[in-house]
């Protein structure tokens, strides 16, 4: 899927997704949420922590583990009149359902380079708003540890769409002088949060 291939669809980029202001506000209520839930926001650092010590940072099954974390994380987040535990397939997106005009999608990037993979995943989420007959949906193409935010309008006879994207939200980690991961903040909370963009 190429800019060309696109424009065949109809589906046109109108501009770029930024963080949100009151960043830091923000992040820390996020922190907050969740706190006595499993899958705290400590608890995804922690599992963060774990798969960069035991996990491979290649393949698709590895990727989908960093993926995962992020979406226990989810729920914990929101309200339960905003989420919804369905998790339905569109051609292999696996997307949460939320109880408002839109969609959540998470799409696992099979390139070298995620950015590689945004126009086939614009391309995804187009097809998946028309077979959930979603005029908004927004969502995430990311190989667990880089992640792009999407967000895809369809157009009101679903026949094209425009779409925004964000500049790359990256996991910053390194090792303490033992060895041991680091996951730095607040990057894995922004991610989990994707209400930031």
């Amino acid at each position: 899927m190429t800019a060309e291939d696109m424009g065949k669809l109809s589906i046109t980029s109108i501009g770029s997704l930024c963080l949100k202001p009151n960043l830091e506000e923000r992040l820390a209520a996020t922190t907050d949420l969740g706190r006595n839930d499993l899958w705290s926001s400590t608890d995804l650092y922690r599992q963060l922590s774990f798969l960069e010590s035991h996990v491979r940072q290649a393949g698709k099954a590895s990727g989908r583990a960093w993926i995962e974390a992020f979406l226990f994380r989810a729920p914990t987040m929101l309200s339960p009149e905003k989420f919804s535990p369905i998790l339905r397939e569109c051609d292999e997106l696996h997307t949460f359902q939320m109880y408002n005009p839109s969609a959540f999608v998470v799409i696992q990037s099979r390139a070298d380079n995620p950015s590689d993979d945004i126009p086939q995943a614009v391309r995804r989420m187009h097809e998946c708003g028309k077979l959930l007959l979603k005029k908004v949906v927004r969502g995430a193409l990311t190989n667990g540890r880089d992640w792009f935010f999407l967000l895809v309008k369809l157009n009101d006879d679903y026949d094209g769409a425009t779409y925004k994207q964000s500049d790359v939200i990256q996991l910053q980690t390194t090792r303490s002088p033992d060895g041991q991961p680091q996951i730095h903040e607040p990057w894995p909370d922004l991610i989990a949060d994707s209400r930031g963009c």
